[in-house]
């Protein structure tokens, strides 16, 4: 058989209904078998010289259109294709000679998938063969030309870089955090000035308070005021005086220290809402990143 495929017309023996052999020329002219091979191979090129050196695959093509009845050359190449894909499978392209060109291959290639002579449902064919599909989470590559490989997906440099970010601002949370925790137990765990004030106000009317309350003891027989008269009655009333003086002060003292302590309060909710404030920004940074990363 020639390799160029179709220099002249084919003639192959085909068995009779007596079982003798009778030698089979084809009518069609020779010009028009010629532009209707070439133009089978054209689309079947699994039967030409580069792919069929030995042309098995192409005598039993020849074969084969004996059994159909057409005017159409291409038509008895077609049919017979047809009839030899339903009896043997998909035809296999053979091996590549020399492995394919490195160029075509990342840092990421893994081994190629495995050829299959059926097409069951789940293959995927690519240039003349049939193959196995990648594992999960990888791509299957039908190059050009040549065999078909499996890779890894590539990950989009911007989907890098946002992923940098997310990283980046997770990282200003957790340090705004730290820092929140540390102001707060500070503020928690000392006095203000107008509380330390209130304070000092208190323990010194108090400590007032204490010393004239131990001085107002019965010096005179009773303590009833219309049992005593002269100075010691007068200084009864005095003494009297100061001490509710004193009593006065130091309530006007437990309400500054109430003052204070709200005043506290509300300086560590403001550390929680500026917090929190800025944790809410960052987030949504975060959000936004990850929404433009998919």
């Amino acid at each position: 058989m020639s390799q160029h495929r179709g220099d002249k017309i084919p003639q192959v023996k085909q068995e009779n209904s007596l079982g003798k052999t009778d030698n089979v020329t084809s009518t069609t002219p020779l010009k028009s078998y010629e532009q209707e091979l070439q133009r089978f191979l054209k689309k079947y090129p699994e039967y030409n010289s580069k792919n069929d050196p030995d042309g098995i695959r192409y005598n039993k093509l020849l074969q084969s259109t004996n059994q159909f009845q057409t005017d159409s050359y291409y038509s008895k190449l077609e049919q017979a294709h047809q009839l030899l894909q339903r009896s043997i499978g998909s035809i296999i392209r053979p091996a590549e000679t020399s492995p394919p060109q490195q160029t075509t291959y990342t840092q990421n290639t893994l081994p190629a998938p495995v050829p299959v002579v059926n097409t069951p449902p789940n293959t995927i064919f690519c240039n003349g063969t049939n193959w196995s599909r990648c594992p999960v989470g990888q791509d299957f590559i039908c190059p050009s030309s040549g065999s078909a490989y499996c890779q890894l997906p590539r990950q989009p440099q911007t989907q890098n870089n946002n992923q940098s970010q997310i990283v980046a601002l997770q990282n200003q949370i957790l340090d705004i955090k730290q820092q929140y925790y540390n102001d707060s137990q500070n503020l928690k765990n000392s006095q203000t000035p107008n509380q330390k004030q209130a304070w000092d106000a208190y323990n010194n009317d108090k400590k007032d308070y204490d010393n004239l309350a131990a001085q107002i003891l019965p010096s005179y027989p009773g303590t009833d005021l219309a049992f005593q008269t002269g100075k010691a009655a007068a200084d009864e009333r005095l003494r009297g005086l100061d001490m509710q003086a004193l009593t006065n002060k130091v309530h006007s003292d437990i309400q500054m220290i109430d003052s204070a302590n709200q005043e506290k309060q509300a300086m560590l909710q403001n550390l929680t809402d500026i917090a929190n404030q800025k944790i809410a920004q960052l987030t949504l940074q975060i959000q936004r990143l990850q929404l433009s990363g998919q």
